[in-house]
């Protein structure tokens, strides 16, 4: 008999077969029992959580000639060609694929032709938010006044995406992530059934690693059943998945709190030279450390999980609660910028050495100047930012934003510059968005590049001047903050409302304010390009 995937071999069937979705099966379950069908449903939710296996479940239950408790038979006529997809009837569509108006218009002109075998045509469509704005408004009409023989069950991952036009003509169910613990009892069945040798504790790993998707979950372990030839350990997770085994992640720590720079950067090479992924092993890291938060101040949460109570019990880090939220704060940092980096290596390896702990073995603990400081330039920052965006706004010249905008639209060409071709390169993402004579206002998609640019203005204004020969002051935001700004100021100005100019610090000030993140970021300019290139003044 031919191998079938794991995911496909245990896709739920019947209602009792899906997983934690209860609220959402009461309710479709008891729509049946009483017939009160909608001629539309939306089912959202993240992947692998059963939108598309509960779409099939219902199209068969609703078919079903008889029908028990809202249970489909699966003995009658219907049953039978609906579960062997023998019948034209149920038309599963995939969108990602078939996202056109014309697409659409066909399935219009076939709606009004009756079902040849069941009692409801069903239309599942799938990734229904990768359908085109034509294709949604031709969509419109059929689906706020189908024939009563059509029934459309629209299936997304991503429902902001989804008009609003579209989900007010549908009854909406938000299907969650699938809980951990009971993704665990599901998994130990199927192992069970498989007769697949594994560890408990690589079973929670999987669990963990699906982040709530049990498709995922069975996909993970399909390949470790490959890789392993049926009998799996912990480690074998680690090695399939790219991360770091909870040993590696101690001694990996205790370098870190250590100030061990030549330790740190041996295990990263190792890392690295192993195939280990570093977005993983840096998330894993945080991960590694919540649950020693959890065991410093909830031990309790553990005794459903006796192994890892144990591990935890017997490790010292001899560090402090506050050091541990901030080093998990730092590694969220760091994931974020390694997400934007060309070489996200180079930026794991800077942020780790960049960690300044105590000299004092009996007592490690992390500096938190460098994350406090963050947090006291962030909120001076903002006040130099509104400032800067004010008096934009309050000089707002449309030809000076144009003349600007053909030089920015051709920033690429100066990312060659011998002297300043790296600094205009952090540029190249950016629009403009508004001007004034002598300034200019940018945006990134990412909050993380507008940071990292007001951090470091008098350098980059400095730039701007020489390669341009324009002596421009600048400010950044995001796409998302720029809209807002736009908003607000044509209210404004409707309402006759104006802005009055404010004086700024001089730029000197805002040096001064970005102190290490200045030196850290310049650290790091230079090793990625240079002496020769970064001027430094």
């Amino acid at each position: 008999m031919e191998y079938q995937v794991l995911y496909r071999k245990y896709r739920p069937y019947t209602f009792d077969d899906v997983l934690g979705q209860d609220f959402i099966i009461k309710t479709l379950k008891n729509a049946v029992i009483e017939n009160k069908i909608s001629h539309a449903y939306l089912f959202c939710g993240p992947r692998g959580t059963g939108k598309t296996s509960v779409a099939k479940i219902l199209a068969q239950a609703i078919n079903c000639e008889k029908p028990k408790n809202g249970y489909a038979c699966n003995k009658c006529n219907n049953c039978k060609l609906i579960a062997n997809r023998a019948t034209p009837d149920i038309i599963e569509i995939d969108a990602a694929s078939n996202n056109g108006v014309d697409e659409i218009r066909e399935i219009r002109s076939k709606v009004n032709i009756v079902p040849s075998d069941c009692k409801y045509k069903v239309y599942i469509v799938d990734e229904v938010h990768m359908l085109s704005t034509g294709a949604f408004n031709a969509l419109l009409k059929t689906l706020e006044e189908p024939p009563a023989h059509v029934i459309f069950i629209l299936a997304t991952t991503e429902a902001h995406k989804v008009p609003l036009t579209i989900i007010s003509r549908c009854q909406r169910f938000d299907f969650k992530k699938i809980d951990r613990k009971m993704m665990v009892k599901k998994l130990q069945k199927m192992v069970t059934a498989e007769k697949i040798n594994i560890d408990n504790t690589a079973i929670e790993e999987i669990a963990r690693l699906a982040d709530g998707s049990f498709r995922d979950a069975e996909v993970i372990l399909d390949k470790l059943v490959s890789y392993t030839n049926n009998s799996i350990a912990i480690d074998d997770v680690y090695s399939l998945n790219g991360t770091i085994t909870r040993e590696q992640m101690l001694k990996f720590l205790e370098k870190i709190i250590f100030n061990d720079a030549t330790g740190i950067l041996e295990l990263v090479d190792e890392f690295d030279n192993n195939g280990k992924d570093l977005f993983k092993i840096i998330e894993g890291l945080m991960f590694f450390l919540r649950d020693f938060l959890i065991y410093m101040k909830a031990p309790n949460y553990f005794q459903v999980d006796k192994e890892l109570f144990e591990f935890y019990s017997q490790i010292n880090l001899n560090i402090s609660e506050v050091d541990i939220y901030n080093l998990i704060k730092r590694f969220n940092f760091t994931f974020n910028d390694m997400k934007i980096a060309n070489n996200p290596k180079i930026i794991f390896e800077a942020s780790l050495l960049g960690l300044n702990f105590s000299g004092n073995t009996e007592r490690p603990m992390i500096s938190h100047s460098s994350i406090d400081q963050d947090d006291k330039m962030k909120l001076k920052f903002e006040k130099i930012k509104k400032i800067r965006i004010n008096n934009i706004l309050v000089d707002a010249d449309k030809k000076k934003l144009k003349e600007y905008k053909e030089i920015w639209d051709n920033i690429k060409a100066h990312t060659v510059d011998e002297d300043y071709g790296p600094i205009i390169g952090m540029l190249v993402d950016s629009d403009l968005k508004a001007a004034s004579e002598s300034s200019i206002l940018i945006a990134f998609k990412y909050n993380a590049m507008a940071d990292r640019i007001n951090k470091n203005l008098k350098k980059i204004e400095r730039a701007i001047e020489k390669v341009f020969n324009l002596p421009l002051k600048l400010i950044a935001t995001t796409e998302e903050e720029w809209e807002k700004i736009k908003k607000e100021y044509i209210q404004k100005k409707k309402t006759g409302e104006g802005y009055q100019k404010i004086d700024e610090p001089e730029i000197n000030d805002i040096e001064e304010l970005t102190g290490a993140a200045s030196d850290d970021f310049l650290k790091m300019t230079i090793g990625l390009f240079g002496e020769n290139v970064v001027e430094i003044n």
